[in-house]
């Protein structure tokens, strides 16, 4: 157990001006035991040669090129090429501080667990520490078969436990699902692979350390609209409910906080598309594709929408009636007074510009 060695598995696709840094941030951990799998899916920038010479000068890293096939495949293949007793996921435009791998070694040696989840920073393109993550537990809080269900009910009813690169996992909980049917899957793949871990975990331990920095690069795949992302949310959260139902927690309180998240998660999505610049008939096209959805017929029949937060009630109800254009008015509507609220407080006008946007609402909705 002392000599425990760690697999940092990086995707890595078209992030020429970060992956360097992210390389480095693990080149220079205090813990040295480890090795790095860097997967190049498809960059068509000079990503690949970047990884390349870092694998010349350090025989811990090795580089794999593929044609690109997506974020999912390219991590089901690094795991294929670990040979590491825990794994590690870092994505190429993030870094980490230069002691997670030696607090993660410390706190397996102290619990000897399965998993460890641990939390983050989220900084700024040029790397400034914008906030730290939400504590979720008590730090070193332990679970195992007898409270594990806490964390499933976090998966239920948020998506604070979804990402891959908060966790770290031991080689032999690693499940042999084949991801290759998911493959499609962009918006919920981190999700869909961390159910079966938590699953198979027989102890997690939650360390409350803002370890890794999440860069809030406004060309990541998660900060653009994606028009089949509620497709992915639905096939993950599918895969979710058949796990609760495995661990016995789908109780009638839990389902319907199952099923009220996911009726935000489609409002919110029908609120993204109208506010897109993807054509009106697609979105049309898109909107009626949507109530053929079985999870949300499922959810309609089962969650009250007037229990619902107003804007997400609205959207709701406008969309249940096939108000589409009255409906993408009043989600314009609502983008317009965002960006008009970002302007306010970034030129510090908010004293003059709220009865400017009382003003508006007041002439707008008479």
């Amino acid at each position: 157990m002392k000599d425990i060695k760690f697999s940092v598995l990086i995707p890595v696709y078209n992030v020429e001006n970060y992956v360097a840094e992210c390389i480095n941030s693990v080149l220079s951990q205090s813990y040295k035991n480890f090795e790095i799998i860097l997967i190049n899916d498809g960059s068509t920038d000079s990503s690949g040669e970047i990884c390349d010479k870092f694998a010349e000068v350090d025989a811990r890293i090795s580089v794999y090129h593929q044609e690109n096939k997506g974020l999912i495949m390219a991590r089901r293949y690094a795991i294929s090429k670990a040979s590491g007793d825990y794994y590690l996921f870092l994505d190429s435009d993030d870094y980490w501080d230069n002691n997670l791998l030696e607090i993660i070694y410390n706190t397996i040696l102290e619990f000897n667990c399965d998993l460890i989840i641990f939390n983050y920073k989220k900084v700024s393109d040029k790397g400034d520490i914008l906030t730290k993550g939400e504590s979720l537990f008590k730090d070193k809080t332990v679970f195992d078969n007898s409270n594990k269900r806490q964390l499933f009910e976090l998966f239920i009813n948020s998506t604070k436990l979804n990402n891959l690169w908060i966790k770290v996992v031991k080689s032999s909980i690693v499940d042999s699902t084949d991801y290759y049917k998911y493959k499609n899957v962009k918006n919920a793949e981190d999700l869909l692979q961390s159910i079966p871990l938590l699953y198979n975990a027989k102890k997690i331990v939650y360390i409350d350390k803002a370890l890794y920095n999440y860069r809030m690069n406004p060309n990541s795949i998660t900060h653009t609209i994606n028009i089949n992302s509620i497709n992915d949310v639905t096939i993950a959260r599918s895969v979710l409910l058949e796990y609760l139902q495995k661990l016995k927690i789908d109780n009638e309180y839990n389902i319907k906080l199952f099923y009220s998240f996911y009726i935000k998660s489609v409002a919110n999505y029908i609120v993204d598309l109208l506010n897109s610049d993807i054509m009106w008939i697609e979105k049309k096209n898109i909107l009626f594709n949507i109530n053929n959805i079985e999870l949300y017929s499922k959810a309609l029949k089962i969650i009250d929408i007037l229990i619902l937060p107003f804007r997400q009630k609205l959207v709701i109800k406008l969309f249940y009636n096939k108000r589409y254009k009255l409906l993408y008015l009043y989600c314009k509507t609502v983008n317009f007074i965002k960006c008009i609220m970002r302007l306010i407080r970034r030129e510090h006008l908010w004293e003059a510009g709220k009865h400017y946007i009382i003003l508006l609402l007041h002439y707008y909705w008479k």
